[in-house]
Parts: C-alpha cells; sequence; structure tokens
C-alpha cells in the first residue's frame, strides 16, 4: 500500500489566502499590533515544514506533514511568541486541507492524467509566491 499523499495544488489557495492576509495587517499595526508579522511567521513555518515532505512534483506525504503541522500549531499554542493565538490559528487554517484529505474527504485523485496534470500545476505553483519566497 502506498503512502497517502496530498497534491500542493490542494492546499495552495489556503496558504496563499493566509499569506496576503498577513501581507495586509501590518498596514493597519495601529490596530492589529503585531499579529501581522506573527501570522506571516507561522506560514513561512508552515511552508518550510510542507517543503520537507514534499517531492518534485509537488506531491505531499499527508501524515508526516499532517504530524509536523499539528506540532507547529501547539507549539505557538505553548510558547510566549503567539500571545493572542493568531500564529496557530494560521497554522489551524492550513491544517485544514490536509485533515479532510486524511478523513478521505479530499486529496489527489488516481488518474494517471489527472496526476500529469497536478504535476504541471504543481510546478507553476511552486514557482510562483509565496512558495518561491
Amino acid at each position: 500500500m502506498t503512502p497517502a499523499t496530498l497534491s500542493i495544488c490542494d492546499i495552495d489557495a489556503v496558504v496563499r489566502r493566509e499569506a496576503a492576509e498577513a501581507a495586509k495587517k501590518p498596514e493597519d499595526a495601529w490596530y492589529w499590533g503585531p499579529v501581522g508579522s506573527q501570522q506571516a511567521h507561522a506560514v513561512h513555518c508552515a511552508i518550510g515544514i510542507i517543503r520537507q515532505h514534499m517531492d518534485e512534483n509537488g506531491m505531499i506525504a499527508l501524515e508526516p506533514c499532517l504530524e509536523a503541522l499539528r506540532q507547529q500549531r501547539q507549539a505557538f499554542m505553548d510558547g510566549s511568541y503567539d500571545t493572542d493565538g493568531y500564529a496557530a490559528a494560521t497554522i489551524r487554517e492550513i491544517l485544514q486541507p490536509f485533515e479532510a484529505c486524511a478523513d478521505g474527504a479530499g486529496g489527489s485523485g488516481k488518474s494517471r492524467l489527472r496526476n500529469l496534470l497536478r504535476r504541471r500545476r504543481a510546478r507553476r505553483v511552486l514557482a510562483s509566491p509565496p512558495w518561491a519566497d
């Protein structure tokens, strides 16, 4: 039995949304305080974790990546860095597609054509921000 995988294409939208939200908050730092930088740091950490578990075709080993993201979220919750919980919440948002796939509600299909198209799209995704940063 092959290990479960998730395509970067399945998580790209949520990572981009969280990165965009983090990028907007420093403009209103008078209201948000350091929240934007905390969220940006969380996105950066999540991308690093995802890249560690991703192959050259943009396929992510589901279980080890899911566990590493959960550990990162817990580290934010346990530490003093994320006093308002925004970094942990950012990781939680990024975790959702992983958990949906693990529960059988999502993930990459098995058809060869679909996998080929996903690999091509994954390469384009990896070449663009925030993945290429």
